[in-house]
């Protein structure tokens, strides 16, 4: 699968704009309309958020967008093989980082799978500071290989969330830097307090609203979106005030809700570039 997938980068690499849009129809048709991959799961999520505003044949709609921006956010990422993923990026409200970074203690950034996420964080990290995404594995052994040397290529940094205990220590010393952390928190977490997220219960990861008890830097809200193939504007927001009272329990669950709420309103800006495939209100 390795040298399978850095084929298809070499392949990629040399194709245009336009033949990468093509490409990512093709896929997205197949994908959604032919072999149905997950289009129950993606109506169902577009059902729950978007019911009382949109229609079913808008929904529909923007669920097939959601699967073509997907797979260009694929192919845009295979394709980067000369670290060039970033490369036309534009920003708004860079300020809120800039005056959060000045702080001098670190920062928080809040994000969500919305357009190229791959992309915000080689953008950000090239533009005004090293970040480091907290992230999973990728599949097989040898897909997350080619995945990790793809996103060391183009100067995404990642801090392996595989082990909770080292994780969390290079947070601590990522911040200690001065340095910038992203937590991307907008998928179902096992075992956590159901929150609010479009007015239904979600499992919803509070680690943030933890460590950022125990570590009080900015937090800046930020999410990308895509202007045109392999054309980007990263968008950032004021920085969320933090809730600290004697009820610490109430106070994460408040922050995790306040999380939850900020990511929705990101969402509602550009839904037809939202990742609905993950089955975020699962039992």
């Amino acid at each position: 699968m390795y040298y399978f997938m850095k084929f298809i980068s070499l392949c990629l690499s040399y194709t245009n704009p336009q033949i990468k849009k093509i490409f990512a129809h093709m896929l997205a048709t197949l994908s959604f309309k032919i072999f149905r991959v997950r289009r129950r799961l993606i109506l169902s999520n577009l059902e729950k958020a978007f019911s009382s505003e949109l229609s079913l044949t808008e929904r529909t709609s923007i669920a097939y967008q959601s699967v073509y921006h997907f797979m260009l956010t694929v192919i845009e990422f295979v394709a980067a093989r000369r670290g060039d993923l970033a490369a036309n990026v534009s920003f708004e409200g860079e300020q809120y980082l800039t005056e959060a970074l000045a702080q001098g203690s670190g920062v928080y950034i809040l994000c969500c799978h919305m357009g190229n996420w791959e992309t915000m964080g080689a953008a950000i990290n090239k533009a005004f500071a090293p970040a480091h995404v907290v992230v999973k594995k990728v599949g097989s052994n040898s897909m997350n290989r080619f995945v990790c040397e793809q996103r060391e290529l183009n100067g995404f940094r990642i801090i392996d969330r595989s082990g909770s205990s080292s994780a969390n220590k290079l947070i601590k010393d990522t911040l200690k830097r001065k340095e910038i952390v992203g937590f991307v928190m907008d998928q179902s977490r096992p075992n956590e307090e159901k929150i609010p997220f479009f007015g239904h219960p979600a499992k919803t990861n509070s680690g943030l609203s933890i460590l950022w008890r125990r570590n009080p830097v900015p937090l800046v809200p930020a999410h990308i979106e895509r202007i045109a193939v392999d054309h980007h504007v990263v968008k950032f927001g004021p920085a969320i005030e933090p809730i600290r009272s004697k009820d610490i329990k109430q106070d994460l669950k408040q922050l995790t809700q306040r999380f939850n709420h900020e990511i929705e309103n990101i969402i509602k800006q550009k839904p037809e570039q939202y990742f609905w495939f993950h089955n975020r209100w699962k039992v």
